[in-house]
């Protein structure tokens, strides 16, 4: 597939600062520039040239430093004292204005604005310590790397690391805490097509989210934890809204508060959320995972438990779902369906305080079509519904589908499993 415009622009910028950096450093051009407390890091960047290497040596900085060139900015940690940059400005503590930068073991401060700001590709952002009112932003930027991070944002408003408008962006292994009515870490206004893996994101105030997406596309959230600890309002371990075609996947997601759900979902569709170990810790009326106006997303292998109300709860017309070989387990009640369409099959429930409500009679409760499948030793073939723990019915020829259905409001599963789903080999699920 031929790259396009966008994709080529960036590779050819990435590719020139490489062979710049190349031949400066294979010529022994590229200098270390030393800088020391009393010292200004700005001026050591604006006499340094392309590829040069500044090693900021311990102690404090008061500045803001201006990025214009493609540099390597290290902190030199000596006998456990950091580098520390501490501005009191909108603007940002560090601002890369420049491609192929590459920032690291720093301690940054900026209680008034960005701790680091970000507006340009292909940088290298890792081991940093930020402290600020938004930690880590990123502004129409692409190609960058943010890996083992602490990125903490202010208790109002405050984000640990932000995108806006930045596509194909990686964040890994980072920690960002976010504040009051905001994210941990935050995904906007078209952000698309970003790695977003094995990050600690923890959110401590009410309305607020450990990861959230908004008018965002083809991300990938893997392998994140994101908790939040809302004693008030509600607060989403993940958060989506206007966000199409993402993957969430093996993710832990705990949301808290009154109406704080582990995965909330509005307006988003064909997501596939799939693998995740879901829950939400505090008051009550918080589900597992909420679906709002969401169309045609999957809901596949995860583990829901311990939530305060529904374990799936889909609402206000969300149609054309998919929920399967999920484990909803442990939940005041197991799931609520409203919305035509959605297909729900091949799943646990177990020991909710109900295990099914619905205001949709048309939900289909079964495999779409038979599937060969292997039970106790014998291969039938036939639909297949779901695991219903409080299910009373018998199963008198051994198929492993209970002779009579499981019935509740609204709904109707003809083909009650008589053990858990794992338990039937299933070809072409």
């Amino acid at each position: 597939m031929a790259l396009n415009d966008k994709c080529l622009k960036w590779l050819s910028k990435l590719l020139f600062y490489a062979l710049i950096i190349f031949i400066m450093s294979g010529l022994g051009l590229a200098d270390t520039i030393t800088v020391k407390p009393g010292e200004s890091i700005q001026d050591a960047v604006d006499r340094a040239r392309i590829g040069d290497i500044l090693e900021i040596n311990s102690g404090y900085y008061e500045e803001s430093v201006y990025v214009d060139k493609p540099l390597v900015i290290q902190g030199q940690n000596v006998s456990g004292k950091p580098a520390i940059i501490e501005a009191k400005n909108r603007e940002g503590a560090v601002v890369l204005d420049a491609d192929g930068c590459t920032l690291e073991r720093l301690v940054i401060k900026n209680n008034e604005g960005y701790g680091i700001c970000v507006l340009s590709d292909f940088n290298t952002i890792c081991n940093n310590s930020i402290d600020a009112q938004t930690g880590i932003y990123l502004e129409d930027c692409h190609g960058n790397h943010l890996a083992q991070n602490l990125a903490s944002g202010g208790r109002y408003l405050g984000t640990g690391i932000k995108l806006t408008q930045s596509s194909n962006n990686s964040l890994v292994k980072n920690t960002a805490f976010g504040g009051w009515l905001s994210s941990a870490i935050q995904l906007g206004e078209s952000s698309n097509n970003n790695t977003i893996v094995d990050n600690f994101a923890g959110d401590d105030g009410f309305m607020g989210s450990g990861i959230c997406l908004q008018d965002s596309f083809d991300n990938t959230i893997q392998s994140n934890i994101a908790i939040t600890n809302s004693s008030l309002l509600g607060a989403s371990g993940i958060y989506m809204d206007r966000s199409i075609n993402n993957i969430v996947i093996k993710n832990t997601a705990q949301g808290s508060g009154w109406k704080g759900n582990g995965i909330y979902v509005s307006r988003s569709d064909n997501n596939t959320i799939t693998q995740n170990n879901i829950f939400s810790e505090g008051m009550s009326e918080s589900d597992g995972i909420f679906l709002a106006n969401s169309n045609s997303n999957i809901i596949q292998g995860n583990d829901v438990k311990s939530n305060g109300d529904y374990g799936i709860d889909l609402l206000s017309s969300s149609n054309n779902n998919i929920i399967r070989n999920n484990i909803v387990e442990d939940n005041a009640k197991g799931i609520f369906i409203d919305g035509q369409n959605n297909s729900i099959y091949l799943n646990d429930f177990i020991n909710n305080g109900i295990n099914g409500n619905s205001w949709e009679p048309m939900t289909r409760w079964c495999t779409p079509v038979p599937k060969t499948y292997q039970y106790q030793g014998k291969t039938i073939k036939g639909y297949l519904g779901n695991r219903w723990s409080d299910y009373q019915g018998r199963d008198a020829n051994g198929d492993g589908i209970g002779d009579q259905p499981y019935t509740f409001q609204d709904g109707n599963d003809a083909y009650p499993l008589m053990g858990i789903w794992d338990k039937y080999v299933i070809k072409n699920i």
